[in-house]
């Protein structure tokens, strides 16, 4: 008669804490905390009806990432957008994503190629209108978004390269938001120039004839191809795009 395992012991606290790291860190990716803002503990600790232990506790961990900073006898602090640390990111997310697609296209297999595909499908599948002041579907677009990039680089074998460029692009994220998807939409209703044609340029690096692309030349093994388009694909902050820096609505 098979002996019953016993279950392992469920650590709520640390699942709380999971959940305190998961909510605090999409807010701030996602721009409903805004860089350089205060993060009193017993604020989110209502916010998030959450207990004191897991707040603390995500806040370190965000910390670590570079999401948060601990000032002295201040508290913690998101940490400040910069249109430097804005130009730095596309280019070290460029980089690191050309690395890892040139190992994948060369070690990938069967499997490599079905999960771009799987991804590029549900990529498809959620339209994102730009236009739109409220950016309705950007969240669902951009974790679809992501897992796509990180389908096509899935098979690099190289998974601390790729942990590190999953940072890279959560901490791009937070600065293109801020610095051109919020701002640009909420102006271009007024007619913006500027905010239009920043439009215009995100519009076509973030279409799904873009990623079409991609997937393609990853698919046909064209490694040149391949690298080609990501960098251009890539050339998404306000300088490259021949646009002033802005932050928040007009």
């Amino acid at each position: 008669m098979k002996k019953q395992m016993a279950k392992a012991p469920v650590n709520r606290e640390a699942s709380k804490s999971e959940v305190a790291y998961l909510r605090v860190k999409r807010d701030i990716v996602n721009g409903r905390i805004s860089g350089d803002e205060p993060l009193r503990v017993e604020a989110l600790k209502s916010s998030y009806d959450l207990g004191i232990t897991p707040i603390r506790e995500a806040l370190a961990r965000l910390e670590a990432e570079g999401f948060v900073q601990l000032r002295h006898n201040r508290g913690y602090y998101t940490t400040r957008l910069s249109a430097e640390d804005f130009e730095d990111l596309v280019f070290s997310r460029a980089t690191v994503e050309t690395e890892l697609l040139k190992r994948a296209i060369e070690r990938g297999g069967e499997e490599w190629e079905v999960g771009i595909l799987s991804a590029h499908h549900l990529l498809r599948n959620c339209a994102l209108d730009l236009r739109d002041p409220n950016l309705s579907d950007l969240e669902r677009w951009e974790e679809r978004h992501i897992d796509f990039h990180m389908a096509l680089v899935s098979a690099a074998g190289a998974k601390h390269l790729l942990a590190f460029y999953r940072s890279i692009y959560d901490h791009f994220r937070r600065h293109q938001k801020a610095f051109v998807l919020l701002p640009s939409a909420n102006r271009a209703g007024q007619g913006d120039a500027d905010a239009l044609r920043a439009i215009e340029h995100m519009e076509k690096r973030m279409s799904i004839d873009a990623h079409t692309g991609l997937m393609n030349a990853a698919l046909a093994r064209d490694v040149d191809l391949a690298v080609e388009l990501i960098r251009d694909h890539s050339s998404l902050t306000p300088s490259q795009m021949g646009v002033p820096y802005f932050v928040g609505p007009a």
